[in-house]
């Protein structure tokens, strides 16, 4: 959240520099350093005071700067009227704080946004004042960080229910809060519709490089095909005019974009849940049902048990597949002990439905005498004598 120095082509130091004090009777009534501290010290009238009125310096007041070594030789850059209307009329100066703050933010914002802990502008003070404006400046950043952009939703709907006098302000703020979590849905509905559309077209999501940000196009603009087939299909949904898509990429934050491999990984697991959760309630409403399954090498070299299941539903047989599992015992009892734990105990099957078994011909497999079918058939004789009378 922090921008980078512009490079230069001297090296240069940078001194923060407080301005000298200035006189009590000076500072404003009002100071955005007393939200930082404690919010329940200011009431809401001075709440919206702040969110109300850009900051102005007092009379006397001596601009602070920061003095920085360009080329060997110091230069000033002041902090100036000019960071402090037009856009960047959001920001406030704390005269107890001897810094600049983002009035919502200040005023709104959590403690923490994805695990990252706010700090600069939100919960301290910005005290360099050598790269404030432009691009990748300290407040232009700032500007475009979602969690700004939720505090300023929460700051417009308290100010609109302060001079309405009508309403509650928890319930503004919680209706901002929803109406944030209702464009972060949508615009994973679209994330999670991409995904299930290149695994139902056998269609794999990454290329050889698809990390860091995506570039969004314009309407019928340029697809940069070499990211990838996911994200490139992002960008194809943006230049076919997916504004939600859209809002949600270019306002997110970085950490919260839900399309880095790791986690088109984790919504690939949540999707392959869901899939495994219609299954079984498939196969619970057939009750009875056949297992099918095979003992195979995977990439990593690491034995697998591919589990499916065969059942009859409306007159109809159905073929799903049900989960990998890992074998690390390929002897005929470890494959059905296997097997078993997780048909019965994960999945959630009642085992003393299962009618078939259909194996390959290897001896683990389908041995007459310790094979997998084998002992899953004596496990449940096993079982169906236990609840004989």
């Amino acid at each position: 959240m922090t921008p980078n120095e512009p490079s230069q082509t001297a090296a240069s130091l940078e001194r923060p520099r407080p301005p000298p004090q200035v006189a009590a009777r000076q500072a404003p009534v009002i100071d955005i350093g007393l939200a930082v501290d404690d919010r329940s010290l200011l009431t809401d009238a001075q709440r919206l005071h702040l969110l109300d009125n850009p900051w102005v310096a007092p009379e006397g007041f001596q601009w602070p700067f920061t003095i920085r070594m360009d080329h060997g030789k110091p230069r000033r850059k002041h902090l100036g009227p000019q960071h402090f209307t037009g856009k960047y009329s959001c920001f406030r100066y704390s005269i107890i704080k001897q810094g600049v703050f983002c009035a919502p933010c200040a005023l709104f914002a959590a403690d923490s946004v994805g695990g990252v802990k706010l700090d600069r502008l939100v919960k301290s003070p910005l005290q360099k004042y050598s790269h404030l404006t432009g691009e990748n400046a300290y407040l232009t950043m700032h500007l475009k960080n979602a969690f700004h952009e939720d505090c300023a939703w929460k700051a417009r709907a308290f100010a609109q229910t302060m001079r309405s006098k009508t309403g509650d302000v928890a319930q503004q703020l919680n209706s901002v809060a929803a109406e944030q979590r209702e464009r972060n849905r949508r615009g994973l509905e679209r994330i999670i519709k991409a995904i299930t559309f290149h695994g139902r077209l056998g269609i794999p999501l990454r290329g050889h490089r698809d990390c860091g940000n995506l570039s969004v196009p314009d309407v019928n603009g340029d697809i940069d095909y070499t990211q990838g087939n996911l994200r490139a299909t992002l960008q194809l949904m943006v230049s076919c005019n997916d504004e939600a898509l859209k809002q949600h990429l270019t306002t997110t934050g970085r950490n919260a974009t839900y399309i880095s491999p790791a986690s088109q990984n984790q919504l690939i697991d949540a999707i392959a849940t869901v899939i495994r959760h219609r299954v079984v309630a498939d196969v619970k409403s057939a009750r009875y049902f056949s297992l099918m399954a095979d003992e195979t090498t995977d990439f990593s070299r690491q034995e697998q048990l591919t589990i499916c299941v065969r059942y009859v539903r409306d007159y109809a047989v159905f073929e799903r597949f049900l989960c990998f599992e890992l074998a690390p015992d390929l002897t005929g009892s470890g494959l059905a002990a296997q097997l078993q734990l997780r048909v019965s105990d994960v999945v959630g099957l009642d085992k003393n439905d299962l009618v078939g078994q259909a194996y390959d011909g290897a001896a683990a497999m389908s041995g007459q005498h310790n094979g997998v079918q084998k002992h899953i058939v004596l496990q449940r004789l096993t079982c169906t004598a236990r609840r004989m009378p």
